[in-house]
């Protein structure tokens, strides 16, 4: 049986990442042009936190 690392080592993985004080805008639009379902938060190396399209759609769109 495949391990989570043989899986990753057949992808192209690239992280695309945001700071936690970047705005919403900024989260969709890496999104939206890497054709991503979600972005990793970091504070400088740390790791805070994901940000994905159900985040944005149930957080966001939808307290308008």
């Amino acid at each position: 049986m495949k391990t989570i690392q043989d899986v990753l080592d057949e992808q192209n993985i690239q992280l695309i990442c945001v700071n936690p004080k970047d705005t919403v805008d900024l989260a969709a639009r890496k999104m939206a042009d890497n054709r991503l379902g979600a972005v990793i938060v970091m504070d400088a190396l740390r790791l805070v936190g994901i940000v994905s399209e159900r985040d944005l759609t149930r957080k966001i769109v939808l307290a308008k």
